[in-house]
This record gives structure tokens, sequence and C-alpha cells, in this order.
């Protein structure tokens, strides 16, 4: 309650967990991301009780000088997260689309990270040192061998995906409502399982520095 109001997304992502009534497995997905296809829990569950790790082509930011806020703040992540693995290269980027998150794995990734995670969460706007939440707990998924994962998921496996264009696709919108009309139109017959359509606009200190 003392980190309240607060205007940044990355605070609130590292709190999703504490949604009262929450399943111990939930999607999460921001609210310019759509599904146009039937989807199923195979599409983000593992047999044997784990998740999938949802990536798309492209490296992750690695400048905490340069480009947009949350470019750096996944920068600032990837310091972190070399702390712990020190053979973490950038790799590339965690899908702006429909995540599957365990409460029970946020609620250890905040007893590894609290001092950072706090941190976060009393920002109450965006900025550098701020831990973009879908790389910690992704990219810790993917280094942490078995026998050092908690009990409750030593068992379960946690594979790579990188999603191709049939199943997500980004559309940014740069202020023009026919874009979005014509690439509707084009993937008419065709379409991916999902869809985000974004209107991101560079943050204020980005654009100065330009």
């Amino acid at each position: 309650p003392g980190h309240l109001p607060t205007f940044n997304s990355m605070a609130i992502e590292c709190h999703l967990h504490r949604i009262p009534q929450l399943g111990d497995q939930f999607i999460y997905l921001n609210d310019d991301v759509f599904f146009l296809r039937k989807t199923t829990s195979s599409s983000f569950l593992t047999p044997d009780g784990g998740h999938e790790v949802p990536l798309e082509e492209g490296p992750m930011p690695s400048s905490l000088l340069r480009g947009e806020t949350t470019d750096r703040s996944l920068a600032y992540t990837g310091l972190v997260l070399g702390r712990r693995f020190a053979s973490l290269s950038p790799g590339l980027l965690v899908a702006h689309g429909p995540q599957v998150y365990d409460r029970r794995w946020m609620n250890w990734i905040w007893g590894q990270w609290q001092a950072e995670l706090e941190r976060t969460s009393r920002s109450r706007f965006r900025q550098t040192d701020c831990i973009a939440w879908r790389y910690l707990y992704y990219y810790s998924l993917l280094h942490l061998a078995a026998n050092e994962r908690p009990e409750f998921a030593r068992s379960s496996s946690y594979p790579m995906r990188i999603l191709s264009a049939k199943e997500l696709q980004l559309l940014m919108l740069a202020n023009s409502a026919e874009n979005i009309s014509s690439h509707l139109e084009s993937i008419d017959g065709s379409p991916p399982a999902f869809l985000c359509i974004n209107d991101d606009e560079p943050d204020t200190a980005a654009a100065k520095r330009k």
C-alpha cells in the first residue's frame, strides 16, 4: 500500500501473483493483445506441469544509456541476472503476447531478488533500474539447473520456443488507422493465433536524448 498510487506497469507486473483466488498457473497479456484463433492449454503448458518460454526473434537490449526506458530496464534486468548466471548472454526478446506464470515460481523469484523487486515496486514511473519481470522470470527458468529449482518444479520442463509469424504478429499503429485496416485484411484468410496492436510512442527521456 505504501507504494501506491503507481503508474509503472513493471511495478504492477511483479505483483500479479498477489491477486486473490488466482490459480497457481495463469495467463497474462496486455490489453493490446488479441486472440484470433481457438487456443487450448497445450499451447502454453507442458504435459509434466511446466510451461513454455515464449520468445521472438530479436536480441534483448544491452545498453543502459540508449533507447527508451523499457529497453534500458531490459538491459538492467540482464545485468541483474548476469550476477547470478555467469554464462548469461542478452538472449532473445520475450514475446509480447500471452505469457504463462506460476504463482509459486513468482514467490520464489521474489525471495531471490527481493531488493531489486522492492525498488521496482516503489518506482511510480518506469526508470532504468526497474526490473522487467518477464525477462527475470523466464530467463531464470532457462538458466536454473533442475536440481537448483525449488522442490515443486524439479520434475517439470520449461522449454524455450520461438513464436513464428503464424502464431504471433505485432502491428504498430504509428498514428494511422489505415495500417490496422490493411493488415487485418491481409491476414483475414489465415490469421495468427495472437495479434498485438501496439500504439506505443517514445518516452520523453528517450526523445530528449535523440
